[in-house]
């Protein structure tokens, strides 16, 4: 059994509320008791305490995300109730113009379409290149004024369990299983190398025609132990 703890009122809170609400239904209907309003309180050795509630489990998924770096807190910034910093339409911090804050430790409340930029990879890569070309911009001596950072929102993509998915692009929303497809080719499109595509596409389809599940696990190469006369003690 699968329970979903959500410490919100709502599932794939980034979503519009349409698809949401459809995400919702799909992990009902796979089997997923989800539980929304519900915050964990403890995690212990086979139990989780949430709502009041001692679950046993032998399985905890933590996927809430993690406190910010303390580092922020030397910083002396404005920050949100999750503290990220409050940052400028620039990305830097207030009355500090050389020092700033990207990714999921910013939050950027100037975007029209968000409330605050999610803690995404995209949102990361840009904020990454913008503050690049300030800082070449600006290395042989200050600028006029930066121009504000702006987000591209190339879209959402989550997919929810086989055949299940919702899709937020710019030019459309939509669910279900064109929405799963969506997401299997973005996600094999943006795999290094063309026989690790071709690999893993293989192994999708071989999991979606017989049932079986698959794990694609990609690591460096482990060295190979050195000889025992390299041991100080002469040993293995």
């Amino acid at each position: 059994s699968v329970i979903l703890l959500e410490g919100s009122d709502r599932v794939l809170a980034s979503y519009p509320a349409p698809l949401r609400e459809r995400a919702l239904r799909d992990l009902q209907r796979l089997g997923v008791d989800v539980r929304l309003k519900t915050l964990v309180t403890e995690v212990g050795d086979g139990y989780v305490v949430a709502g009041g509630e001692r679950i046993a489990t032998e399985t905890v998924v933590w996927a809430a995300g993690n406190e910010v770096n303390g580092l922020f807190e030397s910083l002396g910034a404005d920050r949100d109730g999750q503290g990220r910093v409050l940052v400028e339409p620039d990305c830097s911090i207030r009355g500090h113009p050389e020092v700033f804050v990207l990714g999921d430790a910013a939050a950027y409340t100037h975007h029209p379409k968000f409330e605050t930029l999610p803690g995404i990879c995209p949102v990361a890569m840009q904020q990454g290149r913008y503050a690049a070309r300030v800082i070449r911009l600006e290395a042989d001596g200050p600028r006029p004024a930066r121009p504000p950072f702006r987000y591209t929102d190339k879209g959402q993509l989550a997919v929810i369990g086989r055949g299940h998915a919702v899709a937020d692009i710019p030019f459309a929303r939509f669910s279900g299983f064109p929405a799963w497809l969506l997401w299997v080719f973005v996600r094999i499109f943006f795999l290094i190398g063309f026989r690790s595509r071709l690999l893993l596409l293989f192994e999708w389809a071989w999991s979606w025609l017989t049932y079986q599940r698959v794990a694609r696990v990609f690591s460096r190469a482990s060295e190979p132990p050195p000889p025992a006369s390299s041991s100080p003690r002469g040993g293995p």
